[in-house]
């Protein structure tokens, strides 16, 4: 395991906090789960080809997209896999879930009087769908998914577009996201408030970033107040 590199900011120097959602509040062992075993299983189900077959062949897809806005575009891989994706979230949606803890530091949050907005890649489809399962949705100030915005989080256009819809300052604005890729293009943004998820799905190991500031758990964060 990464020796951990501790998050050295104080909450009186933040006013402003950015959330990520799959992997940051939410357990993303759903999403793991759908996109590397459902989708694949149903797939090769649908095309009489075995789960191993199906699911070398959707993955060179899931590799062209990655970090690209088609990446979070349901509809994109409905039209792609000949597949009701919507349908088949709905198939594993028991496995939908808050992190431990998550609840409590968005009240947290909220305690402190700080301002909250989810930015996010899911789709808004999904999102509702995991709104309508999870109780994180109240805490939120404001909200932006890729697909509103037209660019996914991996690219330097999405940040230039959240700006000019939410008003935040960057010395003063706490990003926390697992995705270490979105989290160096915050960092090329300018944003200097940077935590990274060790633990984003239950089912994995934890594994500290060896560039950012990370936590296991929100939790930690939460003792800083």
């Amino acid at each position: 395991m990464n020796r951990q590199i501790h998050p050295n900011f104080s909450w009186e120097d933040i006013e402003t906090v950015l959330l990520d959602m799959d992997g940051t509040l939410l357990d993303k062992y759903f999403d793991d789960a759908f996109w590397c075993n459902h989708v694949p299983k149903r797939y090769g189900e649908k095309n009489g080809i075995s789960y191993e077959q199906a699911h070398e062949h959707l993955f060179k897809y899931y590799r062209a997209a990655t970090g690209s806005l088609a990446w979070t575009d349901m509809d994109h891989w409905a039209r792609t896999f000949g597949l009701d994706i919507f349908a088949l979230k709905h198939e594993l949606s028991h496995l939908i879930g808050e992190l431990p803890d998550a609840l409590d530091f968005l009240q947290a949050l909220r305690t402190m009087g700080k301002k909250i907005i989810l930015v996010t890649n899911c789709h808004p489809k999904a999102l509702a769908l995991k709104f309508s399962l999870t109780a994180i949705e109240d805490y939120f100030d404001e909200m932006t998914c890729a697909i509103e915005l037209q660019s996914s989080k991996e690219e330097d256009i999405f940040w230039l577009r959240l700006a000019e819809k939410h008003s935040f300052k960057k010395a003063s604005t706490l990003f926390i996201d697992d995705n270490h890729r979105v989290l160096q293009v915050a960092e090329n943004f300018g944003l200097h408030h940077l935590v990274a998820i060790a633990k984003p799905s239950s089912q994995e190991d934890c594994c500290y970033s060896k560039t950012f500031p990370s936590v296991a758990s929100l939790a930690e964060l939460i003792a800083k107040e």
